[in-house]
């Protein structure tokens, strides 16, 4: 087990004390930001880590009579499809009781840096310890890194914003905790994510992620589709029930009770996600314009740009009416988000169409486009 891992950089820069800018984006989707955290620092050498996040990254949103059971992204070519290189294995235990702080002791001293997924409510640093949660049935959700451990504790890598005041710094955005602290916790459920990566031509990965551009493209132009009461939107489809919501004024779940009293924490996560998700797609196409791998378009980077803004109007509302609605003790999701959800719909089109021109001109085998957009999706 390395002591040095305790020195390096993780979310904070050392010199700053500021989340540099992958992490700022970021932040919304914590297994995106702990693979990030591993690979900078496990595998230093590997150049433009944002070849890893490229992804049908399309809206997906999916209601059952008139309540949201699901808001994300689409995720069609995962980390897990090790299609680039990234290896990423999980090993999940239930009731290993104090077995568990040996199994997790045990990753760490062959010097891994381990993601961690157990049941959070249970962990007194947590911000959600304390939240009810029922074993039987529980859903990992939130991750967290675990980088060391010593006699006493382990020592891991968080967000401020998910603790709380029972937190220990050690430096920076390292925090410690008593073992015998997390042993109810990872004693009942212990989800152990490991990282690692295999030396993949650059061609191959330009392949992969030409083929991501394309399912993009055709995600974003899909109808709807209903599957056991179930109705799922995708990309413009899902913007636009996003914005007839707006104009109801009022969103629920009753599948999901727990969305009901945080509706907008949820959105702000997620409209945090979408955001980080237009960085990605922002930073891999103005590399591969600038390394030949595709041809340059300034507009299409432009549109992008335009559309990140956006989003970041659209989350700084969602932060602003968290604290208005936990006043009122009110759910809301009204029209204040209506006028910025259009912008970014307009955006979207564009890019859309830029995408696929994009794409059509990588393609010079076809002797048509590989496909043509349906405005269908928009029933």
């Amino acid at each position: 087990m390395n002591y040095n891992v305790l020195n390096r950089e993780y979310m904070l820069s050392k010199s700053t004390g500021n989340y540099d800018e992958f992490i700022r984006f970021m932040r919304g989707n914590c297994m995106w930001v702990h693979i990030y955290l591993i690979m900078k620092n496990k595998f230093p050498n590997k150049e433009n880590l944002i070849n890893y996040y490229l992804d049908d990254l399309s809206l997906h949103l999916v209601m059952q009579d008139k309540d949201i059971i699901s808001l994300d992204l689409n995720f069609e070519n995962s980390f897990y499809s090790n299609s680039r290189g990234l290896i990423i294995r999980q090993h999940e235990y239930r009731g290993k009781g104090a077995a568990s702080l040996n199994i997790l002791e045990n990753f760490l001293k062959q010097n891994h840096y381990v993601i961690v997924q157990t049941i959070n409510e249970e962990l007194p640093f947590s911000a959600d310890f304390g939240l009810p949660h029922e074993l039987s049935t529980y859903e990992p959700g939130h991750a967290i890194l675990f980088i060391y451990f010593d006699n006493r504790y382990f020592y891991y890598v968080e967000d401020h914003e998910m603790l709380n005041n029972q937190k220990v710094l050690h430096e920076r955005d390292i925090y410690k905790v008593e073992k015998t602290a997390v042993l109810d916790a990872i004693g009942h459920y212990l989800n152990c994510i490991l990282v690692d990566a295999d030396d993949i031509p650059q061609s191959v990965i330009d392949n992969v992620n030409l083929s991501i551009l394309k399912q993009t493209v055709k995600s974003y132009y899909m109808s709807p589709r209903i599957e056991q009461r179930k109705i799922f939107y995708q990309g413009r489809g899902a913007i636009r029930k996003l914005i007839d919501i707006c104009q109801a004024g009022y969103i629920k779940s009753s599948k999901r009770p727990s969305f009901n009293e945080h509706i907008n924490i949820y959105l702000n996560n997620a409209f945090h996600v979408f955001r980080g998700s237009r960085y990605i797609y922002f930073q891999y196409l103005s590399s591969a314009f600038e390394n030949g791998v595709l041809s340059y378009n300034a507009n299409l980077l432009k549109l992008l740009h335009e559309e990140i803004k956006n989003w970041s109007f659209i989350w700084s509302i969602a932060e602003k009416a968290i604290r208005q609605d936990e006043k009122e003790q009110a759910v809301k999701f009204d029209n204040r988000f209506e006028k910025y959800l259009n912008v970014i719909l307009r955006l979207e089109d564009q890019i859309m169409e830029e995408l696929l021109l994009i794409v059509n001109r990588s393609l010079p085998f076809l002797h048509t486009p590989f496909f043509r957009r349906n405005d269908d999706c928009e029933s």
